[in-house]
């Protein structure tokens, strides 16, 4: 069955020219951007996450809609993957800055009854490179550019956990509409995208924007964007060691092994990556006198200091 039929079949809309990339399905209808795409998740947050799509779009956030198909389901199989129909509110080439995302953070108070149990990074970060160290030893004996730099991430990766843990989580955090990742640049079509929101502490976006700007846009735009959270965000001391645990673990380049472990394409991106390691540890260094200027904070390990 083509395309074509698959959407005619689940959503009675009958559309030319699906463009397929991947997994994913883009076509216009009635003057709306759709965008049909796998549901990867567990299936147990998928309430969760259409209750949150829908008092967003109530509150005013042009999030992308989830659409239901002519069964009343949200979900569609096919191809033996389970999907999720978008549409899209708002033109999806919008760029999203950081004083959108404060913005944001500030606008769209999270409803209570839409929180996720409180998040201990310490916990996660531990379970996932433990799952990494496992997938280093079975699927990469092979690939040089990954033995090579793989300890050192793992090492920066537990530094942040000990630094997080040093953290005291017993005072209340401001819970937010978060996203799972931040890209760059961050468009619209990425940062609406229902699927890929979560809820956590205003520090997790922040930190994930300047480290996407970091690695995969221009270094100054990450120098200037750090600068500007640290000098008029006016956080508090477990606020800034939060934003300072999160820029310190490296998802950026986690996400590219479990890439590169299926695409070969992938570990030319781990390269750009690597050349910028001296540069991300100056970075880090001067993040914390900047805040240590402010209000004194737990220090970062010696190495990078």
């Amino acid at each position: 069955m083509d395309m074509k039929n698959i959407i005619f079949n689940y959503y009675n809309i009958y559309v030319d020219n699906p463009i397929v990339n991947n997994d994913n399905v883009s076509f216009n209808y009635k003057g709306f951007d759709y965008l049909l795409i796998p549901f990867e998740q567990d299936l147990s947050v998928l309430k969760n996450i259409v209750n949150m799509d829908s008092e967003l779009i109530k509150m005013g956030f042009l999030c992308h809609q989830i659409i239901n198909n002519k069964y009343g389901n949200f979900l569609s199989s096919f191809n033996k993957k389970n999907y999720i129909l978008l549409r899209i509110l708002k033109k999806k080439t919008d760029q999203v800055g950081l004083l959108d995302i404060i913005g944001f953070q500030k606008k769209y108070i999270i409803n209570s009854k839409l929180k996720d149990p409180t998040k201990n990074w310490g916990d996660m970060w531990q379970k996932k490179i433990d799952y990494l160290e496992e997938q280093m030893k079975a699927f990469c004996h092979s690939k040089n550019i990954i033995i090579n730099s793989f300890s050192y991430y793992i090492g920066l990766g537990e530094n942040a956990i000990q630094y997080y843990n040093k953290i005291d989580n017993s005072i209340m955090k401001k819970s937010v509409l978060s996203h799972r990742r931040i890209f760059y640049p961050n468009y619209w079509i990425n940062y609406a995208n229902p699927l890929s929101f979560i809820i956590d502490i205003p520090e997790r976006d922040l930190a994930e924007l300047i480290k996407s700007e970091f690695f995969f846009g221009k270094m100054n735009e990450a120098y200037e964007d750090a600068s500007f959270i640290i000098k008029t965000k006016k956080m508090s001391k477990n606020s800034f060691e939060m934003f300072i645990a999160r820029l310190m673990y490296p998802t950026y380049y986690f996400d590219l092994f479990e890439k590169a472990l299926l695409n070969e394409d992938y570990e030319d991106k781990i390269i750009s990556i690597i050349e910028r390691i001296g540069y991300y540890e100056l970075f880090l260094k001067r993040c914390f006198n900047m805040i240590n200027n402010l209000v004194e904070i737990n220090p970062i390990p010696g190495w990078i200091l």
